[in-house]
C-alpha cells in the first residue's frame, strides 16, 4: 500500500515541477548569542495541493525512492536565484547568507555543478555572496571556481538515514 502511494506521487511532483505547484519560504535563522550578525536564512520548499499546502514529509520520501530528487533540487535553485536576483538591491548591503537544503543524489547527477555554475550566471547577484548547500557529503569540487557566490557546504544527515560515507569521496 505505500509503494503504491509512492507511486502516486511520481507523476504528482513532475506536474508539480513542470507547473510550478511547489513553493518556497525564507525562513530567518537568527543566532541566539549574536543576534547582529549577518542575516541567515534557511529556504524550505513545500506542495500545493488546491488549498492546502504539504509538508516535504509527505512527498519527499516518494521522491527520493524514484530518483526525482536533482529536478525538484534543480527546481529549488532556480527559483531561490529568481526570487534573490529581485531583491537584492535591498538586501545586499546586509551580507545575508540563503541555506539550501539539496539532495545527496544531486551530488551525483551528471551535469548538477554545470547546471549550478550556469543558471547562476544568469542573474545580477554581487560576486562574494555566500549561497550556502547542506548536504550529505561533499559538494561537486570546482564548483567555486568561475562563482558569483561562495558556495559553503555543510554536512546533514536527516531522518533515519544511515550516513553514505561514498559522498565524501
Amino acid at each position: 500500500v505505500r509503494r503504491s502511494a509512492e507511486v502516486e506521487w511520481i507523476g504528482r511532483i513532475q506536474n508539480a515541477i513542470r507547473d510550478d505547484e511547489f513553493e518556497l519560504y525564507c525562513q530567518p535563522v537568527v543566532p541566539l548569542a549574536d543576534p547582529t550578525a549577518s542575516p541567515h536564512f534557511e529556504i524550505l520548499i513545500r506542495l500545493r495541493d488546491g488549498q492546502k499546502v504539504l509538508s516535504p514529509a509527505e512527498f519527499l520520501p516518494a521522491a527520493e525512492r524514484y530518483q526525482l530528487m536533482p529536478q525538484i533540487d534543480r527546481w529549488v535553485i532556480r527559483k531561490s536565484l529568481l526570487a534573490l536576483g529581485s531583491t537584492w538591491a535591498a538586501i545586499a548591503n546586509q551580507d545575508p547568507v540563503f541555506c539550501l537544503n539539496l539532495s545527496g543524489q544531486s551530488l551525483t547527477n551528471t551535469g548538477f555543478q554545470a547546471f549550478v555554475l550556469v543558471i547562476q550566471l544568469g542573474f545580477r547577484i554581487s560576486q562574494g555572496r555566500e549561497l550556502a548547500f547542506p548536504l550529505l557529503g561533499k559538494l561537486i569540487e570546482g564548483l567555486n571556481q568561475g562563482s558569483q557566490f561562495v558556495f559553503l557546504v555543510a554536512l546533514a544527515v536527516k531522518g533515519k538515514t544511515t550516513f553514505p560515507f561514498f559522498y565524501l569521496q
